[in-house]
């Protein structure tokens, strides 16, 4: 199978309390954050794609979130071919955010 120089999947561990902001956006949150730190670049919904549980929203859940960078851009790919990175997100402070 072909694979994109860039495809890699990310797990990040969350606790939902300790992502700021609407509790229905955390998944938004969490994602622009990562792609800042690790990336350099903004989240793209158009070519990475975001899975989020359904808890995602409730207070006081340990919950993954998944990101699959550049899929769009390698839909034929096996996801056993498929880099995986995992990240614990935390907050460092409320000024500089998460991760």
């Amino acid at each position: 199978m072909k694979q994109s120089p860039h495809i890699c999947r990310l797990v990040i561990r969350i606790l939902t309390d300790d992502i700021g902001g609407d509790p229905c956006a955390r998944h938004v949150t969490v994602a622009r954050a990562a792609f800042e730190t690790l990336f350099h670049r903004a989240f793209d919904d158009s070519r990475d794609f975001l899975h989020c549980p359904a808890e995602i929203d409730r207070p006081s859940r340990k919950c993954f979130i998944f990101i699959d960078v550049d899929a769009a851009n390698a839909l034929d790919v096996e996801l056993d071919d498929v880099p995986i990175s995992c990240y614990l997100a935390v907050v460092e402070s409320p000024a500089t955010g998460i991760l």
